[in-house]
């Protein structure tokens, strides 16, 4: 009998971890592009990777729109998603984050906060907005490719 019990619970404990693996929303895999205006215009593309559940990194590129070679800057930013604890619908997303770039020729590091959100209006691309702040103050609007 109680390895009966046993069984049993071991069945319905895997079976809830299954579908609580099935509902979680993956925030990965996701090509971000905005328009970042504040100090100078940029055009920042990200690729956000999913670390665990809620929780990305991403490798970044900064491009002014001077399109000066040397203000080109090369960062990451890690983003934690809040939807989970504000359960929002799959189509919304709440975030925020760090972020450190630093530009190609070496004389200028930056460190920011930032939260933004995204609306999905398709399975795979999402309108985004952003605001952040540290080192500068920015802002910035884009458009995310879910692959």
């Amino acid at each position: 009998m109680k390895k009966a019990s046993y069984i049993f619970y071991l069945i319905v404990f895997l079976s809830v971890h299954y579908i609580n693996a099935q509902t979680q929303e993956n925030h990965g895999n996701v090509i971000n592009t905005f328009l970042k205006i504040g100090y100078k215009a940029k055009v920042s593309i990200n690729y956000e990777i999913q670390i665990i559940n809620n929780l990305t990194i991403a490798p970044k590129i900064l491009i002014p729109l001077d399109f000066d070679i040397f203000n080109i800057s090369l960062g990451a930013r890690a983003d934690y998603y809040f939807d989970d604890l504000i359960k929002l619908p799959e189509i919304w997303d709440i975030y925020s984050g760090i972020e450190a770039k630093m530009m190609i020729n070496g004389d200028n590091f930056n460190f920011n906060i930032h939260a933004g959100t995204e609306y999905r209006f398709h399975k795979r691309w999402g309108v985004i907005a952003e605001i952040g702040a540290g080192s500068e103050l920015t802002g910035g609007i884009g458009m995310a490719f879910h692959l």
